[in-house]
C-alpha cells in the first residue's frame, strides 16, 4: 500500500478545484462483469494516494487487500474476495478523498456494477428537510428490517445515499419485489457519512417494500429535528 504523498505548490495560483472521478473499470453500470477482484479508479487530477479502506465503500461489503496508485492518478485496488455471483453491487467513492493539494471533491459519488445478467430498476425516493430549509447535507442508508431480537443499526448497511442541493435523495438500482427496509436520515454536519450523536437523525416511520408492480416509491418529505429539540424524537 502507498503512503500519502502531497504535492507542495511553489508559488502560481492556490489549486481550489474540486477534484473527480474520471473513468472507472469495471465501467459504472456493468452487467455480467463476473468474477472481478480488481477495480482500476482514475480521477481528474494527482490525489493524495489514500489507501482506499477510507474512501472507497462496497454495498454488499467487500474486503479490500491493497491499493495502489500509479502515478498519483490512478488507483489499482484489489479485494479479497472476487464479486459474489448474481449479485448488485454499489461502488461509493467517498468525498474524504483528497487531490494531491488537498482539496476534497464536492461530494460522494456512487456507481453500480451486476455480476448478473441486468442491473433491476427498484427505487426509494423522497426529500429531507429542517425547519424550513432542504437538508442539502443529508446522508440516508439502507438496512433490512432486523429481528426482534437485533438492533436495525446492527446489521449490515446495505446501501447510502446523500441528499443533492433541493434535499433529494433516492436509493436506485434495489430489486423489485424487495424490501420490507428501513431508512435512516441524519443531517451530516461533519461530512463522515456516519451518524454523530449530536446530529440530528430519525428512521422513516414506516418500513418499505417494492413489489412488481410497484417497482417505485415515493417517500414524501421527511422533517428532521436538531439534537435536543424539546418533545421531538431525534
Amino acid at each position: 500500500t502507498d503512503t500519502e504523498f502531497v504535492e507542495h505548490v511553489r508559488g502560481g495560483p492556490v489549486d481550489l478545484t474540486p477534484p473527480r472521478l474520471a473513468a472507472a473499470f469495471p465501467e459504472s453500470g456493468s452487467v455480467a462483469v463476473g468474477p472481478v477482484r480488481t477495480f482500476r479508479l482514475s480521477f481528474s487530477e494527482k490525489m493524495t494516494r489514500q489507501p482506499a479502506e477510507g474512501w472507497l465503500h462496497f454495498y454488499p461489503a467487500q474486503r479490500i487487500r491493497s491499493t495502489s496508485w500509479k502515478g498519483a492518478q490512478v488507483a489499482e485496488v484489489q479485494l479479497f474476495e472476487p464479486l459474489p455471483a448474481d449479485t448488485v453491487v454499489v461502488v461509493e467513492v467517498a468525498a474524504s478523498l483528497q487531490d494531491a493539494h488537498k482539496v476534497k471533491s464536492r461530494g460522494s459519488r456512487r456507481y453500480p456494477l451486476a455480476t448478473g445478467a441486468a442491473l433491476p430498476g427498484g427505487r426509494l425516493a423522497g426529500a429531507l428537510v429542517m425547519g424550513d430549509s432542504a437538508v442539502t447535507n443529508g446522508v440516508l442508508e439502507l438496512f433490512a428490517v432486523p429481528p426482534d431480537t437485533v438492533e436495525y443499526f446492527q446489521q449490515p448497511l446495505l446501501r447510502r445515499t446523500v441528499t443533492d442541493e433541493a434535499g433529494h435523495w433516492s436509493f436506485d438500482w434495489l430489486p423489485a419485489p424487495g424490501g420490507p427496509w428501513l431508512v435512516r436520515a441524519f443531517s451530516d454536519n461533519d461530512a463522515n457519512l456516519r451518524a454523530g450523536d449530536r446530529e440530528a437523525q430519525r428512521v422513516v416511520p414506516d418500513t418499505l417494500s417494492l413489489s412488481a408492480e410497484r417497482p417505485a416509491i415515493d417517500v414524501g418529505v421527511l422533517t428532521l429535528y436538531s439534537h435536543g429539540t424539546p418533545g421531538l424524537l431525534r
